[in-house]
Formats: C-alpha cells, sequence, structure tokens
C-alpha cells in the first residue's frame, strides 16, 4: 500500500492544491525552474507532488503516419528479452514492460503512460530499451500530455519532485530536453510525428485531497530559467 504524499502548512496537514496564482522573475544564476508552494496566508506548503506539460510544435515535413509507433521487433531465437520505458537523463527505470523468454518471431509492445506503481508519469522525453540474445536498442520519445484529470491524486502521478520544508522546489530543466526533436505521443498514445519538446512549460501541482492545478504558462530562459510561485486559496485550505 503507498503512503499518502505529506502535503503540510506548518504543522497541519494538507491536501490538493485547487487553485492559485503565478509570478516569474529572475533566478539565483542557473537555468532550472524554481518554484513555491504557499498557501493563502503565505505559509509554505511542505510534501506537494510537481509534474509539467509542455508546448510541442510539429517539425516541418513529418507527419504522424510517418512515425514507426508501434515498437515492433524481432526475437531471431527463443531467449530472455526485455523491454522497458527509461527516463531521458540517467536511464532510470520507469516501466518494464517485457522480462521474460519468448520463442522466435515477432514481438510487439505498447505504454499506457504509467509507472511500474500505476502512477501516471509526467509530460516529456523518455527511452525505450530493447534487449534480446542478439538485439539491443535505445530509442527517445517524447509523451504530451494535454493536462491532467481532475480525479488524479498524489498517488495516481509520478513526481519529477516535491517541495521541500521551506515549499520550495526546483526542476532541472536539462532533463527536460528542450528544443529538442523526438517522435511523440498524445495522452492516448496516438503518433503526433516529430515534434520539438519548446521551453514554454506549465507546472502542475498535486496534494492529497485538493484537485490538481496548473500555473499559468512560462517560457524558460535558457540563462536565466524560471521562477513559479503557486498560491494556495483560503477557500482550498478550509475544506
Amino acid at each position: 500500500m503507498r503512503r499518502a504524499i505529506p502535503c503540510v502548512v506548518g504543522s497541519i496537514l494538507l491536501a490538493m492544491l485547487a487553485a492559485c496564482s503565478d509570478s516569474t522573475g529572475p533566478l539565483r544564476g542557473d537555468n532550472d525552474i524554481h518554484g513555491r508552494v504557499i498557501d493563502a496566508d503565505g505559509q509554505p506548503v511542505w510534501g506537494a507532488a510537481i509534474v509539467v506539460q509542455h508546448v510541442f510544435l510539429p517539425v516541418s515535413g513529418n507527419s504522424p503516419d510517418k512515425m514507426d509507433i508501434a515498437w515492433t521487433f524481432e526475437v531471431h531465437r527463443e531467449g530472455p528479452v526485455h523491454v522497458g520505458i527509461y527516463s531521458l537523463c540517467g536511464m532510470d527505470p520507469i516501466r518494464t514492460l517485457v522480462d521474460e523468454t519468448r520463442p522466435a518471431g515477432t514481438c510487439t509492445v505498447s505504454w499506457d503512460g504509467l509507472d511500474d506503481d500505476g502512477r501516471l508519469v509526467s509530460a516529456g522525453g523518455y527511452r525505450l530499451l530493447v534487449e534480446t540474445t542478439n538485439f539491443g536498442m535505445i530509442r527517445p520519445f517524447a509523451l504530451a500530455r494535454s493536462g491532467y484529470d481532475a480525479s488524479l491524486t498524489p498517488f495516481d502521478v509520478a513526481a519529477l519532485t516535491t517541495t521541500d520544508g521551506a515549499g520550495e522546489f526546483q526542476i532541472d530543466t536539462y532533463c527536460l530536453a528542450f528544443d529538442s526533436e523526438f517522435p511523440t505521443y498524445d495522452d492516448s498514445g496516438a503518433p503526433m510525428g516529430m515534434q520539438v519538446i519548446t521551453p514554454r512549460v506549465r507546472v502542475w501541482v498535486f496534494c492529497e485531497g485538493y484537485p490538481p492545478v496548473a500555473a499559468d504558462w512560462v517560457k524558460v530562459d535558457a540563462q536565466r530559467g524560471a521562477r513559479v510561485t503557486v498560491r494556495l486559496p483560503r477557500a482550498a485550505a478550509t475544506r
């Protein structure tokens, strides 16, 4: 059983962020995304789960029907097969799709956008890893999200990061792969063709007990990054 994400304002156990206000400004000399989650009285919210949403732009001359999105490969002889989804940075394991002995033949895999714990992963870049006895492949791709459903709880999402005791969070933009081109899939897994991950992002915040909330879109500066402040309204705090 998964433990609740502890969203705390002072000594009060909070839950999910319901609404917010946002602001951007200069950062402290890096190009990451820095942010803070606070309540209506300006007190920091600790333990809030953070994910992002990206703006994607299509690459000229590419269309979805030109993309190989079936993730189909040949197993030339019976043996162990491993297929998994990994993070773009560090190749951290996200989801194991196949890890078993397979007979010779065609193998097709798909992914539902969840990690091994059944949580929805953030939009962004990932890697598909395929390993057989005589074949190996790493294929980068991107996952686009139009948003996050209001029914989702912090149990349901794989956070990129969480807020600390000061309500602060930081997202490493190197791992967000801005201005890179990837074969891209939408929320339903449908192909979008080759797309560029732009530096326009939207931060989403999750805390137990409140619906998810999105900050305003911000453009992450290549030198200064971006800063987002998310405020919990008083009405939500009194539920």
